[in-house]
């Protein structure tokens, strides 16, 4: 190893100092020709391997260089290497920190360095060097550190474009389309690019590494993974290219094309796996062989001749139902041209058709032919060219069909067309056809003429609504406009001003082949004729409905097997059943009690068959009641056909319920005039029997035995005449003296009378309202009405009970007269009289106010109690009713009219003095006895009497005696003249003279007529005793 020393220059061994004490000149000279030459080589192969040293002693601090050392600096040999810091310099800046660090701790601790740094020539050349560093150690420390300096610029330049070579192949691997892999040959995959891993769906080597392999093939490919590698390892040869079937990662198969190539890397044998992804390849393949299949059966299915020729006009493929389109053709057609197979004339025309196929790309054309079934039938021949993908002719694709039902379809839709255009036209409704914008693009002769369009032609700026409606828009609710939003067929009717009529118009949305609406058909029907008859339907109906529902009868309307179909309010109200529980129910099950079921039903036939039945009968309602109804039953005919049939049910229960008790009061009436009539001779009789007892007493002796028996026949005379009296009053006949009554005051002095007549085991209870109203009564009516009913209470009651006396003021309306025939409106009192006995029966309820009808036992009664309270009442212009319950016991109601007069008080008059003074007295009777009693009875009392025996004859007497007659006794029944005209003949003759009118049976309105006109002066009841003549005889002499 040589130095250059910094201060000489000078060379020198560094073993001089030994050689020189060694060794003897020779030997030195020999040294260090041999140390030249160590010299010379040892800077050559420095040069060469462009290696530099150096040496560092560490105590002197001083630094050598070698020659190669200042080359690879590219510095002059002068330049002085001791200035460290400046030596560092020369490194490239990231490199400087590394070279002083590993250098500092070279000298300091002893340790080595070997480093690969940049650094920059003084010539400002880049270059790469290896430097390194070895301290030499004594007793531990480094006394000095020697190194070399490689310029190792080419080599990391090789290695650079070999990175970047390597790099670059990298980047076309994991860019290439083709999946590459290399695998060991244990099977170790070393390196795998980006199209590998995305046919398996890996993210990285490692996953590819990690997935067992079975995993990444289908079972099938596995299975010849394992062969493959079975053989390799057997030192057999395998396929260097195969295909696989791979699984990704999620589950799909992908189909590969793998190449094999075995190689070295690093020294040891690899393969190179190249993949190709040719799915898409398989399964167009597949496809391929599908669509060739499916050609191939299309073929054998069509029911379309179909055939194909190559460029040179030969078959290569045909249909079997190509022979049934032509017969003609010879055996096996497949290979052979149309001259081979058919006709001359035939084939030269396919040849032609062919020749245009491949001139303009297809040819079409109809011909005839016989079919199987031997009928001449229609065939379209179509014919395309086929070509290659080059653009070439490949040949020709035929096909024919049979369109003979075709023909037949477009002659038949021709006539169809014509049928339609004839139907459209022959339309009596207006059918127009409008596209999207309301134009009207088609219009039948209806609608033409009512439109006012032209009858032919095509029609132009014709808008539905300004043809319909006369506007510029369509109006509102316009069934064409919502059709065309909905696309579903509308409809509208309404009167239309424009034209003057009733429209339904109906829209119908038409679409074309894809279902895209594009207008409307519109049809307008003229209804003007049948909304005139639906509106006068609709009146009939209402007049109809109305009539049903506000007839006073009920009324049910049944179908022909009696099934109600319809009943109105008053059937209703009538039966008691709701509307909802009598529809679709049978009537007669519905109305008919159990006992008329049968007659119902007879009924119900007859009316189905046309009958029309009248009748009363009994009906039954919801709740059990019956009622009566007088019935009307009929069929409904329509064509002349039942189609159902009406039941009208009239309620004549109050009709009934009337005419019974106009029947039994008729038959009082006829009672009454009767028991007046008897009264009437009667009393006359009496009138005669007491006369003449009175006679018989004033000529007999006070002490004579037979005054004890005249006594006793004119009691049982007076006991008679009580009789007559109570038949006359039932009658209505007796004489009363009406006058306005308090009813309260009334009625508590009658009640004075009745405590004295009942027993005080019977409690009596008196309601009367206060105020009461007046009433016109005779006093003595009324307590005859009391007295009687009291006493019929006691009777029933056996003595013990309770009596309740009750008036009210009430006003009747019309309501209650609607429920109770015998009554009328007004203000009237209401007395009560309400016992507590064992009430009765509906047969004695039937005969209550009969004269002489009773219920007790014989010689208890005479039955005209009841008769006499009904007579004065009914004289009294009110009525009577009852009502009574077994077992509760019986309430009799009399209504009295309200009198607006003030009541009279009651007073006793002071008897008249009898003081007879004489005077002439005309008698006119019919009866002789009471003539003559009367006559008798007047005379001994110092009259004068003159007699007449009917009207005519007291006129006769009257001219005869013109003065000096002082009162006319007159009876009011006679023959030959009524009494107002015996009355107006009399005052003819002498209108001074008292007339005092005298009857057992007379109507006291006619007595009460005249007494107010002053005609008559006085009225006398037969019969009458000695003191009652005397006294209304004086007592009329007396006022003349």
């Amino acid at each position: 190893m040589t130095k250059r020393n910094s201060d000489t220059g000078k060379r020198e061994t560094m073993t001089d100092k030994e050689i020189h004490s060694r060794e003897a000149p020779i030997v030195q000279k020999q040294a260090e020709e041999a140390l030249a030459r160590s010299e010379a080589l040892l800077n050559e192969v420095q040069e060469v391997s462009r290696v530099g040293g150096w040496e560092y002693d560490i105590q002197t601090r001083h630094l050598t260089w070698t020659d190669e050392v200042y080359r690879i600096h590219e510095l002059p040999p002068d330049y002085d290497p001791n200035d460290i810091a400046n030596d560092i310099h020369f490194y490239l800046r990231d490199d400087q920190a590394r070279i002083e660090e590993a250098f500092d701790r070279a000298v300091t601790v002893g340790e080595s360095y070997d480093l690969e740094l940049q650094f920059m020539t003084a010539k400002g050349n880049h270059r790469w060097v290896r430097t390194m560093g070895r301290p030499e150690l004594k007793d531990g420390h480094p006394t000095r550190v020697v190194g070399n300096i490689t310029d190792i610029t080419d080599r990391k330049q090789a290695e650079e474009a070999l990175r970047e070579s390597e790099e670059n192949f990298r980047h076309f691997l994991d860019d290439s389309p083709l999946g590459v892999r290399i695998v060991t040959a244990e099977g170790e995959t070393m390196y795998a690019n980006r199209a590998i891993l995305d046919i398996y769906g890996f993210s990285s080597l490692e996953e590819l590494r990690t997935t067992p392999v079975e995993k990444r093939y289908t079972s099938e490919s596995y299975i010849e993974f394992k062969k493959r590698y079975e053989r390799r390892q057997q030192g057999e040869d395998s396929p260097s290219e195969y295909e696989v079937n791979v699984v990704r990662k999620n589950g799909e198969v992908r189909h590969l094309l793998v190449s094999r190539k075995g190689q070295l890397w690093n020294g040891k044998k690899q393969y190179q796996l190249l993949y190709r992804d040719i799915t898409e390849r398989k399964q167009a393949e597949d496809k391929l062989q599908v669509a060739q299949l499916q050609w191939s059966q299309f073929l054998e299915a069509s029911p379309d001749p179909m055939w194909i020729k190559d460029p040179s006009g030969r078959y290569v493929a045909a249909s079997k139902t190509y022979f049934h389109v032509d017969p003609s053709a010879e055996g096996n057609i497949i290979g052979k041209t149309d001259a081979e197979c058919f006709p001359p004339e035939k084939a030269a025309v396919y040849v032609a058709d062919d020749r245009v196929a491949i001139e303009t790309g297809a040819s079409e054309g109809e011909f005839t032919a016989v079919g199987d079934d031997g009928k001449l039938r229609t065939f379209l021949t179509k014919k395309v060219v086929l070509r290659a993908p080059d653009g070439s002719v490949a040949g020709t694709l035929g096909v024919s069909r049979d369109i003979t039902d075709r023909k037949q379809a477009e002659e038949a839709l021709l006539q169809a067309r014509d049928d339609w255009e004839s139907t459209f036209d022959a339309l009596t409704d207006m059918v127009t056809i409008h596209d999207k914008n309301f134009n009207i693009v088609r219009a039948n002769s209806s609608a033409r003429r009512m439109l006012q369009l032209p009858l032919s032609g095509n029609l132009t700026n014709a808008k539905c609504f300004m043809c319909y409606h006369g506007t510029e828009k369509p109006p509102e609710g316009c069934p064409s406009c919502r059709s065309l939003v909905t696309e579903q067929p509308c409809s509208s009717e309404f009167f239309e001003p424009h034209l003057n009529r009733h429209l339904e118009i109906r829209a119908i949305p038409r679409f074309d082949t894809h279902h895209q609406c594009i207008g409307l058909v519109h049809v307008v029907r003229d209804i003007t004729e049948r909304k005139q008859a639906e509106e006068e339907t609709q009146r009939e109906r209402a007049f109809f409905d109305q009539l049903v529902e506000t007839a006073p009868e009920g009324i049910a309307i049944a179908d022909t097997q009696g099934r109600i179909m319809r009943v109105n309010a008053e059937f209703v109200r009538m039966f008691g059943y709701g509307v909802d529980e009598v529809v679709g129910q049978c009537l007669d099950d519905l109305v008919a009690p159990p006992a008329r079921q049968e007659e119902a039903r007879a009924l119900t036939r007859s009316t189905v068959q046309g009958g029309k039945n009248l009748l009363e009968t009994v009906r039954c309602r919801k709740d059990g009641t019956l009622v009566d109804v007088s019935l009307i039953g009929a069929s409904i005919l329509v064509a002349g056909k039942p189609e159902a049939l009406y039941a009208i049910y009239r309620d004549i229960t109050e009709r009934k319920q009337a005419e019974a008790q106009l029947r039994q009061s008729q038959k009082i009436e006829a009672i009454g005039t009767l028991a007046g009539g008897v009264a009437h001779d009667f009393n006359n009789l009496l009138t005669g029997i007491l006369g003449n007892i009175a006679l018989m007493r004033g000529s007999l002796p006070p002490a004579d035995p037979l005054l004890e028996n005249l006594a006793a026949a004119e009691t049982a005379a007076r006991q008679a005449a009580d009789l007559t009296k109570g038949l006359l009053t039932f009658s209505r006949r007796a004489m009363v003296s009406a006058v306005p009554l308090d009813m309260a005051e009334a009625v508590d002095t009658t009640l004075t009378i009745l405590k004295q007549s009942l027993p005080a085991t019977m409690d009596i209870i008196r309601d009367v309202e206060q105020p009461a109203w007046t009433v016109l009564l005779d006093r003595s009516q009324l307590t005859q009405i009391l007295l009687n009913l009291a006493v019929n209470a006691r009777d029933a009651m056996k003595g013990k009970g309770t009596l309740t006396i009750r008036t009210r003021n009430v006003t009747i309306d019309t309501a209650y007269v609607h429920e109770h025939f015998y009554a009328r409106t007004g203000e009237f009192i209401h007395l009560s009289v309400t016992d507590t006995g064992p009430g009765m029966s509906s047969e004695v309820m039937q005969h209550l106010f009969e004269p002489f009808y009773t219920t007790k036992p014989i010689g208890s009664g005479t039955g005209l109690g009841l008769s006499v309270v009904y007579g004065a009442v009914k004289q009294a212009d009110g009525w009577i009713t009852a009502v009574s319950t077994e077992g509760v016991g019986t309430t009799f109601d009399i209504y009295l009219p309200r009198c607006l007069e003030e009541p009279m008080h009651s007073f006793t008059p002071s008897p008249l003095s009898v003081n007879v003074h004489g005077g002439t007295v005309l008698v006119v009777e019919d009866e002789p006895v009471v003539r003559t009693v009367t006559q008798a009875l007047l005379s001994r009392s110092g009259y004068t009497v003159l007699t007449a025996l009917d009207g005519a004859s007291a006129l006769n007497v009257l001219r005869d005696h013109p003065v000096g007659i002082g009162l006319i006794l007159l009876d009011m029944t006679m023959p030959g003249m009524t009494t107002s005209e015996i009355v107006r003949a009399i005052r003819a003759l002498d209108p001074t003279a008292p007339i005092l009118l005298n009857s057992g049976y007379t109507s006291n309105g006619a007595v009460k007529q005249m007494l107010e006109e002053n005609s008559v002066q006085g009225f006398l009841g037969k019969p009458y005793d000695l003191d009652q003549l005397l006294g209304k005889v004086q007592e009329l002499l007396h006022r003349s």
